[in-house]
């Protein structure tokens, strides 16, 4: 999902085919590349019914993390993030992390600002926005957008977990972090609450390219 929009000889890029989406042209196959504040102006359709597909989204993590900040709700990153690693598993260039201070420890002679954006993007607050997005989507039809249940977490062999993969290389000026879960929408049928499908969040933070981060949703119908 790492794509240079500037240096990749191999990726053909076609004109806009409308407002929302580019595509990338790779031989013998296509990518469709949605653009977050299209789909979020437009209200576009995210959520398909009874459909197993994912859906890429392009965004620029400086504008998620401003918006947060203009919503008031501007907090202690750091503390929210280590809350939040305790439940969670942590990688950095593929070593798992034992001790969320560790992380600390690594960048602490980063700026204030960069460090905040880094806490927010490895915690639970980074899912705000692309929460908003679907939840919006889905709940003018009647549906919900939650937590995994234990019930589907057992039956469906799912990892409750948040995933945070930090990948750095200087030389390269390669800093990105990838932050995934697994979230569930839900039905009420009777008060009981059905699970229609599963939905995998995938987000890719590129620090150093902020403009060439990316989402990625991943539809899983459940049938009951």
């Amino acid at each position: 999902m790492n794509y240079d929009f500037t240096k990749n000889s191999n990726l053909k890029y076609s004109n806009f085919l409308n407002s929302s989406y580019v595509i990338i042209d790779i031989p013998d196959d296509f990518i469709f590349i949605h653009k977050f504040n299209e789909l979020s102006k437009n209200g576009e359709r995210v959520f398909e019914e009874n459909e197993f597909y994912d859906k890429l989204i392009q965004f620029n993590l400086i504008d998620w993390f401003d918006r947060i900040n203009n919503n008031g709700n501007t907090k202690n990153y750091w503390e929210q993030f280590y809350v939040d690693a305790l439940r969670s598993n942590i990688y950095i260039n593929n070593n798992y992390l034992y001790d969320p201070n560790l992380l600390k420890e690594k960048f602490k002679n980063l700026d204030e600002d960069k460090r905040n954006l880094i806490w927010f993007l490895c915690s639970q607050t980074a899912y705000v926005i692309p929460y908003e997005l679907l939840s919006k989507d889905i709940v003018s039809r009647g549906y919900y957008l939650t937590e995994i249940s234990t019930k589907d977490s057992d039956y469906h062999n799912i990892n409750k977990k948040m995933i945070i993969k930090i990948s750095e290389c200087k030389k390269k000026n390669y800093f990105v972090i990838k932050n995934s879960k697994m979230l569930r929408i839900f039905k009420l049928v009777k008060d009981n609450d059905i699970t229609i499908a599963l939905v995998n969040f995938e987000l890719e933070f590129n620090i150093n390219y902020p403009e060439n981060s990316f989402m990625r949703l991943e539809f899983r119908p459940v049938y009951s």
